[in-house]
């Protein structure tokens, strides 16, 4: 079953509603040893739907979720969907600090929440409105008391409720993603910019085809475990498999049990699974496709993969901002290390600072247009504007075209640190850092890696007249204690001075290039 060149005229509730028009009974998620349906992703995320709108939740309001890929998750996604509320997915690497500017930031009045992840988020959730609308995931069954436990919030008596009519030009998730400025930018996709993500993603990855399951490694809370492959999936009528733990073990022992056709990983996450012992003890012969993007793949792990598996990595881009927007051949030569070609529905063009549209070999500014392309940036007008100019989307990466129509990706015009697919924003490391008492000022850069791609450098210059002194290892510790692990620096170079140019601003082009030297 696939609706592989509709275009959507309700929400995203839709896709569930269709499948189970049509084969309520199928498997729709493995996960341990439960075999979650169709029908019964339909009617528990039917259950959170009317339990939030007794509770006061209602279309355009937001609701943040902080939990692993779990079926909660997908009932909450669904059940939002269908009121016409916005989810904001939390990145579950977040420390409270990143945390507690997303629920400001996006005006959260609810958060379901793991138990797992409560001890970090309770702090945040005091505000009277927010304290009420916590629900706790196996809060109970932790023994958290005096919040509200999931599963007694939805096996309540409620009396119905009246659906809403979910325009598909509505907003329906904000996925916040690092940018130049030291916050995170909430991305909007809209119920249709959403649904021609999966759809793309449905005739890049010829989904039809697959003939097991698609392994989820990837986190539903980013574009690419939630366009990529649980939507696109539930577009086509697919099951998907989430795990108990995400561990390269893991990994193997799902592919194993379930016989998966795909599995969609980043290149150090691909490392990792190839370097665990179990992977060469694997029958691999139910594997189709293997897809990446996030960061390049290198011919030694396309080599090593290939050898592994006798599956040839496929290799694409994509952005949280616009979905798939290139993608080398599913079932076909690839061309190892280009970014592959302009998916279908797709339009792309290289500029120069002018915005005039360069030759082929040219290296400029990458722009995407795209069904996919995001509605705005949550609460930033002006960054919006500078982003999406008619139509087109300003990826801030810099490419070429070669005269086959494949494109090379030759860098970032902007100062992300790409450190294993995940987007690092310099900005957001050193306001961390500065706060330290003994620094005086500091620079982060991304320092070439042969695993992670990137990985965080901070330059620090420290008071003169503070003292005790602070090691590289007592800052680096500080700073872990405040972002998510992933960002904070994994080297710190003490400098007496930092540097400056011609205005007086801190140098970071030399920074960068001392960094690579």
């Amino acid at each position: 079953m696939a609706f592989i060149n509709t275009d959507i005229e309700k929400g995203l509730g839709d896709l569930l509603d269709r499948n189970v028009e049509v084969q309520p009974d199928a498997p729709c998620l493995y996960y341990g040893e439960s075999i979650i349906t169709f029908a019964d992703i339909h009617r528990n995320a039917e259950r959170l739907a009317i339990a939030l709108s007794h509770s006061g939740i209602q279309t355009g309001d937001r609701v943040a979720v902080m939990m692993l890929n779990r079926p909660e998750m997908v009932y909450a996604f669904f059940a939002c969907f269908r009121l016409g509320v916005l989810v904001v997915p939390l990145n579950t690497r977040y420390k409270r600090r990143e945390i507690a500017y997303a629920l400001e930031h996006s005006g959260a009045r609810a958060l379901i929440v793991g138990a797992n992840f409560f001890t970090t988020v309770k702090p945040l959730c005091a505000k009277e409105e927010l304290h009420e609308h916590t629900i706790i995931v196996d809060g109970a069954e932790q023994g958290i008391e005096d919040w509200i436990d999931y599963d007694h919030f939805v096996n309540q008596s409620y009396d119905a409720i009246e659906w809403p009519e979910v325009h598909p030009d509505l907003p329906a998730v904000m996925l916040h993603t690092s940018g130049s400025t030291a916050n995170p930018k909430g991305v909007i996709h809209s119920h249709r910019t959403l649904f021609h993500v999966a759809r793309m993603n449905c005739n890049v990855y010829q989904v039809d085809k697959l003939v097991g399951p698609s392994l989820v490694y990837l986190s539903i809370c980013y574009i690419g475990g939630l366009g990529w492959q649980l939507l696109r999936n539930m577009f086509a009528g697919k099951p998907c498999v989430f795990l108990l733990k995400k561990e390269p073990g893991e990994l193997l022992k799902a592919f194993a049990k379930h016989k998966c056709s795909e599995i969609v990983l980043l290149p150090t996450d691909a490392i990792l699974m190839i370097e665990h012992p179990d992977a060469a003890k694997m029958d691999w012969s139910s594997l189709m496709v293997m897809g990446s993007g996030g960061d390049k793949v290198s011919p030694d792990l396309q080599d090593a993969f290939y050898k592994l598996t006798g599956v040839r990595i496929t290799e694409g881009y994509g952005m949280t901002e616009c979905g798939p927007a290139t993608v080398n051949l599913v079932y076909g030569p690839k061309v190892v290390g280009s970014m592959g070609k302009a998916v279908d529905g797709v339009e792309l063009r290289i500029t120069n600072a002018a915005k005039e549209v360069l030759p082929n070999g040219e290296v400029g500014d990458l722009w995407v247009k795209s069904p996919g392309n995001m509605v705005e940036y949550w609460n930033n007008p002006q960054t919006t504007a500078e982003t999406l100019i008619d139509g087109w989307l300003k990826t801030g990466d810099l490419a070429t075209c070669d005269e086959n129509g494949y494109y090379w990706f030759h860098g970032r015009s902007k100062l992300i640190i790409v450190r294993g697919g995940s987007n690092i924003a310099p900005q957001e490391v050193e306001e961390v850092i500065d706060h330290h008492p003994a620094v005086m000022s500091c620079c982060v850069v991304g320092v070439p890696d042969p695993k992670w791609g990137e990985i965080v450098r901070a330059y620090v210059e420290l008071h003169q007249d503070y003292s005790p002194k602070p090691t590289e290892d007592e800052i680096i510790e500080y700073a872990r204690h405040h972002i998510a692990t992933y960002k904070s620096p994994e080297q710190v170079i003490l400098v007496d001075e930092m540097p400056t140019n011609s205005t007086g601003k801190m140098d970071r082009a030399r920074m960068r290039k001392m960094a690579t030297e």
